[in-house]
Parts: C-alpha cells; sequence; structure tokens
C-alpha cells in the first residue's frame, strides 16, 4: 500500500495538489482534516482520471517498472486492486482486534475486512460506521491507507443521507460510490461534526436548524467557503 501511495505522491503531486487546493475540508479540525484528504486522496489514486484515456494512478502504477520489484504472486494480488471501491461499513461483529465483518450501508452485503498492522486499527465499536476506500485481500478485504469511524448514533441518519443520493436504477451501487465518494464523503463529514456538535449545549433544536445557525453565523464572519457549510463548521467547532 505504502508504495502505491508514495508512487502516487511522487509522480502525481501536481494533480493531487491541485485536487487538494478545493478540498471542502480546509479549516476543519487538524485531524479531521488529515484523515478526510486522506480518504480523498485514496479515492483519487483508483478513480480519478489523470488524463484524457481514463488513466488512473493505480493504472500508471501498475505499468510502471516500479511494480516488477514485487515477486508474481504480489503482482497478481495488486491486480486485483483495481476493484477497488468506496465503502460505508457498519462494523456488525469484531471477530478479532484486527479482522471485523461489516455491512454496507447502501447494499446491505456483508463481507470481512481485516486490518494489517495495529496502526491501521480504528478506534471503532460494534454498530459504528467505518468510511474508507476497499481492496481486496485473499478472500477478504482491507481499507486503503486509512479510515473513518462514525458513531452508531449517526448511522441511520448517514445511510439516509447516502440512500437519498443514490438511484439503483440508473447506476449500479459500485458505480455510483465510485464517481460520487467526494461528495458522500463530505456528507460523512458532516454526520461526523454533527455528533461533536450534538455534545454542545444547542438545546432542543432539530438538525436543520443547527446548522442553519451555523452557516448563518459564516456568513456574518466572512468566512471564505461559508456557503459549503463545512468550513463554518469546522471554524465554530475549534473556536467555540
Amino acid at each position: 500500500m505504502q508504495d502505491v501511495f508514495s508512487f502516487a505522491l511522487e509522480r502525481y503531486e501536481e494533480e493531487l495538489a491541485f485536487m487538494m487546493s478545493g478540498s471542502p475540508f480546509q479549516g476543519l479540525p487538524n485531524e479531521l482534516e488529515t484523515s478526510a484528504n486522506l480518504l480523498l486522496t485514496n479515492w483519487a489514486i483508483f478513480h480519478r482520471h489523470v488524463d484524457d484515456k481514463g488513466m488512473t494512478i493505480f493504472s500508471a502504477y501498475m505499468r510502471s517498472r516500479r511494480r516488477t520489484r514485487w515477486r508474481p504472486a504480489v503482482q497478481t494480488h495488486l491486480k486485483r486492486w483495481d476493484e477497488a471501491v468506496p465503502s460505508f461499513d457498519e462494523i456488525i461483529h469484531i471477530e478479532d482486534e484486527r479482522r471485523f465483518l461489516v455491512r454496507d450501508l447502501l447494499t446491505r452485503k456483508e463481507k470481512y475486512v481485516r486490518f494489517l498492522t495495529p496502526e491501521e486499527l480504528p478506534s471503532a465499536r460494534e454498530g459504528d460506521v467505518l468510511v474508507g476506500c476497499l481492496v481486496p485481500h485473499g478472500d477478504e478485504w482491507t481499507y486503503f491507507m486509512k479510515v473513518l469511524p462514525i458513531l452508531k448514533s449517526g448511522k441511520d441518519r448517514l445511510a439516509r443521507a447516502l440512500q437519498a443520493e443514490w438511484n439503483p436504477d440508473t447506476k449500479t451501487c459500485e458505480v455510483f460510490l465510485r464517481e460520487s465518494f467526494p461528495e458522500l464523503l463530505e456528507i460523512a463529514v458532516h454526520e461526523l461534526l454533527w455528533q461533536l456538535l450534538s455534545e454542545k449545549d444547542w438545546g432542543d433544536r432539530d438538525q436543520d436548524d443547527v446548522f442553519s445557525r451555523i452557516k448563518e453565523k459564516g456568513r456574518n464572519n466572512l468566512l471564505p467557503s461559508a456557503q459549503r457549510g463545512c468550513v463554518p463548521l469546522a471554524r465554530i467547532l475549534r473556536n467555540g
């Protein structure tokens, strides 16, 4: 994984920097901004075209001499990463500290995911949602580089928001996720911010009213991206 990621940063630094210059996550609390932008980068590696022929950073990696450093069995394994797909998964059961049974919020399909190193393990419990980019790992799956956990209290609200964006009559779930992940990630980050905001003393106002109040405060403070919602939310969270 790290070699693919390093290849992306070395060979496509300008393309990634240009994409990040318009990131809606600028100004979020540091850890959340880093996590969201890393997930956006992971999506770009597998699904954002870098030329008019439809090449992605990952397909460029697979065509480079760099992959020849790996033995044939590893190269065969890497080829399957063309199947990479963004995912929003509920944790159904934690088999052991590195193996989870998860259920896709949209398709309801279940799969096993394995975390390859202790550093990759999220701070999450059964019922929480994991957002990340899944790649095949043997008969199971693993998340590429990073996963973002969302508390189970926001699972149903997030699932409804994602379902509202997807029309299964026009696109398969995989195509929808690959094409729309940046916007869907923004929805997930809004949910995470809402969970943090709900810990503040806002009374009993519903979610839309709270967002409306925060966005209005953002406009009054002349924040640069107030109309998008994320930056005002982040800065009000950080500044109180």
